[in-house]
């Protein structure tokens, strides 16, 4: 008998952050109640990151590539290998708290109408990081390279002054939290 799909397939892209890594999945594992697989796709790193993950983590699909691929290519990988019905795309510096993946998993599954989300991440206990942008089109890419989004009436390439407690349409999520249904994938 066939087993059904995880409700997420959490991709890991890594490059010699074995700690961080082993921290990043030890709190996925203390966090999380939903089903999940994890999915580890290593760029050759040269610190021990993928022996430390056979070793402490052997339920985690590990890819361990034979060169740095690079980011979007690592996380094609784990995507192309994921079951789950929602991919999210994490980073191995992240700490999961307070249950973060399932209430986001919650979220997403009482919106159907959304194609991506992603959450606060804090970049140390109070400093909330930048985790989504405004369309990086021609006109913001010049309003922020030239400074001009200072000025009243320009807009803004970012989404500055909002803690990101509350929900918001964005334009850009970030690849360091970035949850999707498989239909988007």
């Amino acid at each position: 008998m066939r087993s059904a799909a995880p409700d997420v397939s959490i991709v890991i892209v890594s490059w010699n952050v074995r700690e961080l890594l082993r921290d990043c999945l030890r709190s996925i594992g203390d966090e999380t109640r939903r089903r999940h697989e994890i999915i580890v796709v290593d760029n050759d790193s040269r610190d021990g990151s993928a022996a430390m993950v056979r070793a402490a983590f052997p339920r985690v699909k590990l890819i361990a590539n034979q060169g740095n691929h690079g980011f979007a290519e690592a996380n094609n990988q784990g995507m192309a290998v994921a079951t789950g019905r929602h991919v999210l795309l994490l980073n191995p510096d992240t700490l999961v708290l307070d249950g973060a993946i399932d209430t986001m998993l919650d979220w997403l599954e009482r919106h159907p109408d959304v194609g991506c989300v992603g959450c606060q991440v804090l970049e140390t206990e109070t400093d909330v990081q930048q985790t989504c942008f405004r369309d990086p089109g021609p006109f913001n890419l010049l309003l922020a390279e030239t400074g001009l989004h200072r000025l009243p009436g320009l807009g803004r390439p970012r989404y500055t002054g909002w803690d990101r407690q509350d929900e918001r349409d964005v334009d850009v999520v970030s690849g360091m939290f970035m949850l999707l249904p498989r239909r988007v994938v």
